[in-house]
C-alpha cells in the first residue's frame, strides 16, 4: 500500500468486518525520537493466538472473497520502515493492532480524510480518534455528534472538515 492512511483504513475495515461497534484510532508522531506510532483498538469478536499468527502470514486466506493480505502488507511496510507490529486480541473482547515505524521511512498519507470517510460511511459505529504530534494533540469522538440534537448534514460536514484540517496542520508542521 502506498501510505499509512491506507493501512489504517484496512485495519479499521477488518475491525468492522469483525463486528466492531466502537473503534479507536490513535496516531503519535514524535520528532524527538523520530518515530511514528499508530494503534487501532476495537470491540469486535477478537481472535485467538492461532488466528493472529495466521493473519500475519501472507498465505492466509479467511475465505474465497477475502485474501487477507492487509496485515502481511502492513507487517512488511513496518519492517521496511525499521519498526515493529504487535497484535493482541481476545475472543469476544476485541483486538488491538499497534505499529511503530521510523518517521523518516514512511508516508503518512491523508489520515484526516481517511477517518472522515469512515465516519461518514459507518454512522452507527462509534469512532474515537486521537493524534499527538510533538506535544500538539487533536481528539474526536463521534459520540459527541450523537449528543448534538438536530445536527444537520452541513454541520456534520463542518466538523469533519475540521478533522481533516486539524490532521493536515499536524502533518504539515
Amino acid at each position: 500500500m502506498k501510505d499509512i492512511s491506507l493501512h489504517i483504513l484496512d485495519i479499521v475495515m477488518n475491525s468492522l468486518k469483525a463486528g466492531a461497534t466502537d473503534v479507536s484510532v490513535s496516531i503519535e508522531e514524535n520528532a524527538s525520537d523520530g518515530m511514528f506510532r499508530f494503534a487501532v483498538k476495537d470491540n469486535g469478536r477478537g481472535m485467538n493466538s492461532r488466528s493472529i499468527k495466521a493473519a500475519m502470514s501472507a498465505s492466509y486466506e479467511q475465505n474465497e472473497k477475502n485474501s487477507g493480505l492487509g496485515i502481511p502488507l502492513l507487517l512488511k511496510a513496518v519492517q521496511d520502515a525499521g519498526g515493529s507490529l504487535n497484535i493482541t486480541s481476545e475472543k469476544s473482547s476485541g483486538t488491538l493492532v499497534e505499529a511503530v515505524m521510523k518517521l523518516a521511512c514512511i508516508t503518512p498519507g491523508d489520515i484526516g480524510s481517511t477517518i472522515a470517510a469512515l465516519i461518514v460511511c459507518f454512522p452507527d459505529v462509534r469512532f474515537r480518534f486521537s493524534s499527538l504530534r510533538n506535544n500538539r494533540s487533536f481528539d474526536l469522538d463521534t459520540d459527541s455528534f450523537k449528543h448534538m440534537h438536530g445536527i444537520t448534514q452541513s454541520e456534520l460536514y463542518k466538523q469533519l472538515r475540521c478533522l481533516q484540517q486539524g490532521m493536515n496542520e499536524l502533518q504539515v508542521e
